[in-house]
Formats: C-alpha cells, sequence, structure tokens
C-alpha cells in the first residue's frame, strides 16, 4: 500500500468513527420508550424516556470515541493499532442495550422507576421506538468498521517503500534482485520488475538483460 492510499485508508476510518460517534450521540438523544401515566389526581398524560436515561452508557461512549479520535489525529507508532483496538471495544460495547432491548423487550417497572412515578401512578401503554435502538445499532457497526481500517491502514512515519531510500542502497538493492537471474527468468518466475529496478541496475554498472551481473572494472 502506498503512502497515498494508506492515508486515505486512515482518512476514511477517522471519517466513519466520527459518524458513528455522532450517531451515537444522536440516538442518546432521540426518544427510546413513550407510556402514559395514569394518576387518579389528575388526568392520563403521555411521556418518553429518551436514550440517556434508558441507555445511560450511550452518551459517554460517544464522547470516548470523540476522544479516541482527537488523539488518533496525532498518533504515531505503536499507537494507531492501540486506538483501533479502544474504538472497536467502545463501538461494541454500545450494541449492549439496543441488542438487550430488541431481544429482552421493555420492561414496566423500570420504565416506572427511569420515570420516577409516584407509587399511586402507573406507566401504560408502554411502546418502544423501533429508530432510536437501530440508529444506535448503525453506529456501532460504523465505528467497528473504522477500527478494523484504522487498523490495517499503515502508521504515520512509517516505511511504505524505498522511495526514499539513498543511491547507494537502490544500486544494492539492484544488485541483490539481478543476481538470481536475467529478466526473462525472473518475470517467468513471476517477479516484477520495475522501471526504478532496471535504471539502478544500469547505475550500479549491471546488464538487467545478461544472464549475471557483469563483472565491474
Amino acid at each position: 500500500m502506498s503512502a497515498t492510499e494508506g492515508g486515505k485508508s486512515r482518512r476514511r476510518a477517522l471519517l466513519l468513527a466520527l459518524l458513528g460517534a455522532a450517531l451515537l450521540w444522536a440516538s442518546s438523544r432521540l426518544s427510546w420508550v413513550s407510556y402514559t401515566v395514569v394518576d387518579g389526581l389528575r388526568p392520563p398524560y403521555d411521556a418518553t424516556i429518551v436514550g440517556a436515561d434508558w441507555a445511560a452508557a450511550l452518551a459517554p461512549l460517544s464522547l470516548a470515541i470523540g476522544a479516541a479520535l482527537l488523539v488518533a489525529l496525532v498518533a504515531r507508532g505503536r499507537a494507531q493499532p492501540v486506538l483501533a483496538l479502544a474504538i472497536g471495544i467502545l463501538s461494541a460495547l454500545a450494541l449492549i442495550e439496543p441488542a438487550r432491548m430488541v431481544l429482552g423487550g421493555l420492561d414496566a417497572d423500570r420504565v416506572a422507576r427511569l420515570a420516577e412515578l409516584p407509587a399511586r401512578a402507573e406507566a401504560t401503554g408502554i411502546e418502544g421506538n423501533p429508530v432510536a435502538p437501530l440508529v444506535a445499532v448503525a453506529a456501532a457497526a460504523l465505528g467497528l468498521a473504522a477500527a478494523v481500517l484504522l487498523a490495517r491502514a499503515p502508521r504515520p512515519g512509517a516505511k511504505l517503500d524505498n522511495a526514499y531510500t539513498t543511491p547507494a542502497v537502490r544500486k544494492e538493492n539492484a544488485r541483490t534482485g539481478l543476481a538470481t537471474g536475467p529478466i526473462s527468468a525472473r518475470e517467468g518466475s513471476g517477479i516484477p520488475l520495475s522501471d526504478r529496478l532496471l535504471w539502478d541496475a544500469l547505475d550500479a554498472g549491471e546488464d538487467p538483460t545478461t544472464d549475471g551481473p557483469e563483472p565491474r572494472p
């Protein structure tokens, strides 16, 4: 992977993680549960529970992913895979509450507790908003995809190719590369020959079209 492709992959990963964190925060502000309160002292009224209350971890997780992104922008060396792992773990944790709601359903006692209803009141007509958990799931999926891309992207400052090697090193690499045989043999074995290799070989005093290196004077 070239430096340009590596940079694009890294930026794409950070953008996906940023979008995932934003969606996770948005999910925490959406209404997750709606219900009707029946209280003998006043007429029934409708109320909702937002994600920040029903799934209290969503907002902190989105902020934690955002913090990891800030660090990833300046990360060097071994920090990048560690941050990719952190983003992946945080995104996986964001899946817990949506899965619990979908698989376990709604608990009337939990609704009453979160709504802080008095003993005389009752929550009826409890319904879950299917959009809110789906937004959280989509956010977590984006975060997991970003973690995979970031882990596979070349680390900033890592050596990606030999574009910046010294002329002496390139000459030695050319001699070593040609030591296996002529061009026809290398092409027949599937070993690619680049223009750089040919020019470096000529610059090193070798003839890449012969069966072996020419003797140097």
